[in-house]
């Protein structure tokens, strides 16, 4: 039996936003990474959470701290110069 784990909606949403507010297509973001289009967009779809090493790697990329994507805390977080225009759509993510 396969055991299924959904992301918290709350770290979909503020995973969401993250990757709009990058500017980077889920194809770069997932290169930066290190996993594939389709993992990018489970974790952004809350069909499965990243490990550890993903997380760290996917917050360096977009700038952001774990506590912040996982708990909400930390707002004071950089979001310095990359103040993407979106590329990566609603339908992508």
């Amino acid at each position: 039996m396969m055991v299924k784990c959904y992301a918290p909606p709350e770290f979909v949403e503020r995973l969401h936003n993250e990757i709009y507010r990058s500017g980077k297509t889920l194809e770069a973001l997932a290169g930066e990474v290190g996993v594939a289009r389709k993992t990018l967009r489970d974790y952004s779809n809350g069909v499965c959470m990243p490990n550890s090493l993903t997380l760290m790697r996917l917050c360096k990329a977009l700038n952001v701290s774990a506590d912040y994507l996982l708990f909400g805390k930390g707002m004071e977080k950089a979001h310095t110069g990359n103040k993407g225009l979106g590329k990566a759509t609603d339908e992508e993510i």
